[in-house]
Formats: C-alpha cells, sequence, structure tokens
C-alpha cells in the first residue's frame, strides 16, 4: 500500500521498522523462511495518512478504543520526488529502499 501511495503522490515515504507492529511469532516465521514480514497479508491492520496537523488529534481518539489503543505513527512522508519510493528505517539505524513484494503472495489463512 505504500508503494502505491508513493508512486500516486510522487513522494518519498520513509518508515520505522521499530515502530511498525509484527508479532514474534511472525518474525520467527519470516526469519525461518526468508521472508520480510512487510510483504505478509497483514489482517487486523491498517494505515492511516494523515496531514500533520491531524495527526495527534487522530490517535487520542484511536487510542480511546480497545481494537486501536496500540496505534502509532511507523513514519513519515518526506518530500515530493522524481523518483516516489518507501524507504525503511532498519533497527541499526541504517535506511535502505523498501522493496516491493516480487513473485506471488502468500495465501490468506481465514
Amino acid at each position: 500500500m505504500l508503494h502505491e501511495w508513493a508512486m500516486a503522490s510522487q513522494v518519498e515515504i520513509l518508515v520505522r521498522e521499530e515502530d511498525i507492529p509484527v508479532r514474534e511469532e511472525v518474525k520467527t516465521f519470516c526469519a525461518i523462511l526468508g521472508l520480510e514480514p512487510y510483504h505478509l497479508p497483514s489482517q487486523g491492520r491498517a494505515i492511516i495518512a494523515l496531514p500533520e496537523p491531524e495527526v495527534d488529534r487522530a490517535l487520542t481518539i484511536l487510542k480511546k478504543f480497545p481494537l486501536t489503543s496500540e496505534t502509532k505513527i511507523i513514519g513519515v512522508v518526506k518530500k515530493k520526488t522524481l523518483q516516489p519510493r518507501v524507504l525503511i528505517e532498519t533497527v541499526l539505524r541504517t535506511t535502505r529502499i523498501m522493496d516491493t513484494l516480487v513473485g506471488e503472495m502468500l495465501p490468506r489463512i481465514c
């Protein structure tokens, strides 16, 4: 989804890996299989993009409800660019391009 937003808006988006909510069992599963957790279907998660002046108000509202109480900011839109992309700041404080999925997405198991 972030890639589509970056392309449509011609912007660079920076997300912080440590702020992306990924359960430990998912991290372990991905490490064993050599997968990126960001390429897996993530049911029960949502990404909301807001103008900066609206962020605090939205967080206050969302944190009032049990299902959205762990809401957090995971990144920012950095700048307009001729090369739209999504960057990820790793837990080691290095920055790399967050690649798009190559091949088929794993099926959802519902």
